[in-house]
């Protein structure tokens, strides 16, 4: 985990206010250290934790990974940050049917699905009835799968 900066209050609340305009949701990082890689991976942890990033240890990774910033203004988040700030999203997402919930589960693109103001080309959450089960990017007729292979179902 090669770290390129934890971000200062300030910082984390742009991160908030481009998660908000992502998803349209409202979100809080207070409280939590805010990670930054190399790689553009977000990572938050307890402030206590991200001490030992400071420290002479060699921190191979800590806390939860979040997502990934892409094009300097979108945000890909990982199934942890879905969980976390999806519940209340108002827009870029889409909701399955039961069929298609686990097709996208397999690791396949999905073709039938009700949108809820959409991006062209940008990052949807997927969603079966009240639960956010991943991440793809919407591509007008279809959603291309972003699930990671260690998290599809076969």
């Amino acid at each position: 985990m090669q770290i390129k900066e934890i971000l200062n209050s300030k910082r984390a609340e742009e991160l908030e206010k481009l998660i908000g305009n992502n998803y349209g949701v409202s979100c809080s990082l207070k409280g939590f250290a805010v990670i930054i890689t190399h790689e553009d991976k977000i990572w938050i942890t307890t402030k206590e934790a991200s001490e030992l990033v400071n420290s002479s240890l060699n921190v191979n990774s800590i806390g939860m990974y979040i997502g990934k910033l892409k094009r300097g203004d979108k945000i890909n988040l990982g199934i942890e940050g879905v969980q976390m700030f999806a519940k209340n999203a108002t827009k870029n997402f889409v909701t399955v049917d039961e069929k298609t919930m686990k097709e996208f589960m397999m690791g396949y693109s999905i073709g039938s699905f009700e949108k809820a103001n959409c991006e062209m080309d940008n990052f949807v959450l997927v969603k079966h009835k009240d639960d956010f089960i991943g991440v793809g990017v919407f591509k007008g007729s279809n959603v291309e799968n972003l699930l990671p292979k260690s998290r599809r179902i076969y």
